[in-house]
């Protein structure tokens, strides 16, 4: 899909001017490729290659994150503010941590949400087909849990009106997304993990 042909309501696209606007660079020249081509991802992304003035005023390359192009997706993401919840993350939150994120130069949580963040395609991506090595998984679930733990029961947390005032982002599902959910993965749970979602209200209230 050429960049020219995304609705500007939902999607913002790269363009030199906006981003040296926001970088407080004049951009030359302006490269954007496609990252995904929008197959399974819940957002639209860009690698952008920038020729800038001065040259020491920007990255050479970025990743131009906004929402997907999907009217079914972007629908959910909205109706959830999906997009809105990751930009509060990295504005407010992800400055309290320290090697666990990639650096953010902009960012705008109204729609068109987007974000304009470090380049970090250099680091060795997982592949879900594949999957990870033993430690590779304990080295995900440790960063995992730190970053929880930095943020666990802080109620300064409650200032953020994008951040929702309940644990699941499911507190009310609808039953027929719950149900090819489970079909798909419930049998990766186990009984253990079963009993902590479905402690929750809304999903007791759910029969499989």
């Amino acid at each position: 899909m050429a960049e020219s042909s995304f609705d500007p309501s939902v999607v913002k696209v790269p363009e030199a001017e906006w981003i040296g606007d926001v970088l407080g660079c004049r951009i030359k020249n302006l490269r954007a490729d496609r990252l995904g081509d929008g197959r399974g991802l819940q957002s639209t992304a860009w690698r952008l290659g920038l020729e800038a003035e001065p040259a020491d005023g920007c990255p050479e390359t970025l990743i131009l994150k906004s929402e997907t192009a999907d009217p079914m997706f972007n629908e959910l993401s909205r109706l959830n503010n999906a997009f809105e919840r990751e930009v509060g993350v990295y504005q407010h939150c992800t400055p309290r941590l320290n090697g666990y994120q990639p650096a953010v130069y902009a960012s705008s949580g109204e729609a068109p949400a987007w974000l304009l963040m470090e380049d970090l395609s250099h680091l060795l991506a997982g592949d879900q087909v594949v999957g990870l090595t033993y430690e590779q998984t304990l080295s995900a679930v440790r960063n995992m849990a730190a970053i929880h733990a930095e943020f666990w029961m802080d109620s300064a947390l409650e200032q953020y009106n994008w951040l929702p005032h309940h644990g699941l982002w499911f507190a009310s599902p609808k039953q027929s997304v719950m149900e090819d959910f489970f079909a798909t993965y419930g049998v990766r749970f186990g009984s253990e993990v079963f009993m902590v979602l479905f402690s929750s209200k809304a999903m007791r209230s759910m029969q499989y």
